[in-house]
């Protein structure tokens, strides 16, 4: 390369040079001004404004008092402009080993600081593991909440369900059933989702006083205590409640549910169950005694009429044999108390799932409150534990300036070699 190629490029080195020593100068002046009305409450802003007063402004007036004598006029003599040439690109590269030198040392102590706060933030337990031991204490709280919101009427219902029994009519039991759902229904629209919201509000108070203690154990400043409250407060306000699909339903019922003839197929079966009905029993056990009385009458005497006692208490027992197998209706009256209870019994489950469904949704509710508590105060302890936004901004602005300045001592390097 001859003198004049090598005067132009050297010029381009110095040229490049000193406007990154101005980019670093505009930058620094940049951050002394804005750390100067930080206020000294927080952990964050007094490292800032230390470090603004020690390795920033010590760089700062460097760069001040030498940034216009790293590129001046080069005169060119007529011979060994080489040994001058190799002179000014090895104090370029001295300025700008002493740049990247300073401005390691500024990034090393801002991630230091990082590292020194997610240490203090790997010491807590999250908000999650720590409310674990309140869990429960939590869902009886809830539980408690909803045998206050639900006992007393579920028992109210339970109640009513015994008039079934009383009823005795296929088609009445079937009215009233639909009757009795729609009071149901109409009891978990107009009431128990008023009682549901109630529920809800104080679940929240409940979990933000939870939060507050939490809170409060963190080794975080007040200040940043303060924000990560009204932040949780502002979540739990602003918290939409979705409720549950609670829906009472009887199942699906006609009056051949209630019709015995179709249970019972058989003479045999009818007769079974009839021959426990008191109308059985009471024919077939006269016509016994009479039969007895007069078979011993007649062995005894010489009376014939005891003989026809005999015979009226054999056609009794006869008659209940008949009765039991073609008119006795006890089995439909069994067969409709076991149907009836069947359906008592049934509809019973079903209003305790009401209960359930309720106690569900709330222990659901409580959890994704837990884990979106957990989220606010984890990403506000991250954006603490990198020292904020800014700090963040300001590490990676001087780590794009230092390497700026290493890649164009790298080059002048190569060039010199």
């Amino acid at each position: 390369m001859n003198t004049g190629n090598k005067l132009k490029q050297l010029y381009s080195y110095m040229d490049q040079t000193q406007n990154i020593a101005k980019k670093v100068y505009s930058t620094l002046s940049k951050y002394i001004e804005e750390t100067k009305n930080l206020s000294d409450k927080d952990e964050v802003n007094i490292f800032l404004k230390n470090l603004a007063d020690n390795e920033f402004n010590k760089l700062y007036l460097y760069l001040k008092q030498n940034i216009e004598t790293i590129n001046t006029p080069i005169r060119v003599p007529k011979k060994g402009f080489d040994t001058i040439y190799k002179e000014k690109l090895e104090e370029l590269i001295d300025t700008l080993n002493y740049l990247e030198q300073k401005l390691n040392e500024i990034y090393k102590k801002l991630e230091d600081f990082q590292e020194k706060l997610h240490s203090k933030r790997a010491e807590n337990v999250s908000f999650k593991e720590f409310i674990l031991a309140e869990k429960t204490e939590i869902e009886d709280y809830l539980k408690l909440g909803v045998n206050r919101i639900l006992d007393d009427k579920l028992h109210f219902f339970k109640e009513e369900l015994e008039k079934i029994r009383e009823i005795g009519e296929p088609h009445l039991v079937i009215k009233f059933l639909k009757e009795f759902e729609k009071n149901v229904n109409l009891f978990i629209k107009e009431q128990l989702f008023m009682n549901i919201s109630g529920l809800n509000r104080s679940l929240k108070d409940t979990l933000l006083k939870k939060a507050e203690n939490y809170v409060e154990k963190l080794g975080i400043p007040d200040q940043k205590k303060h924000v990560l409250l009204d932040n949780l407060k502002v979540f739990l306000e602003n918290y939409e409640d979705i409720y549950p699909l609670i829906y009472f339903q009887i199942p699906q019922i006609s009056e051949k549910m209630f019709d015995a003839d179709l249970e019972y197929s058989s003479l045999l079966d009818k007769f079974a169950e009839n021959i426990n009905s008191f109308r059985f029993l009471s024919i077939f056990l006269t016509g016994i005694i009479l039969t007895l009385i007069g078979i011993y009458e007649t062995l005894n005497s010489d009376v014939d009429m005891w003989m026809i006692l005999s015979i009226v208490g054999i056609f009794f027992i006869f008659g209940s044999l008949v009765d039991a197998l073609f008119f006795n209706k006890k089995y439909k009256k069994v067969f409709l108390q076991k149907q009836e209870e069947i359906l008592i019994q049934s509809l019973r489950k079903n209003l305790d799932e009401i209960k359930t469904a309720l106690l569900l949704y709330f222990y659901e509710e409580n959890q994704l409150l837990i884990d979106r508590i957990n989220e606010i105060i984890n990403e506000e302890l991250e954006v603490y534990s990198t020292g904020g936004k800014y700090l963040e901004n300001m590490k990676n602005t001087i780590k794009s300036l230092r390497d700026e300045v290493y890649d164009l001592k790298s080059k002048i390097k190569t060039e010199l070699s």
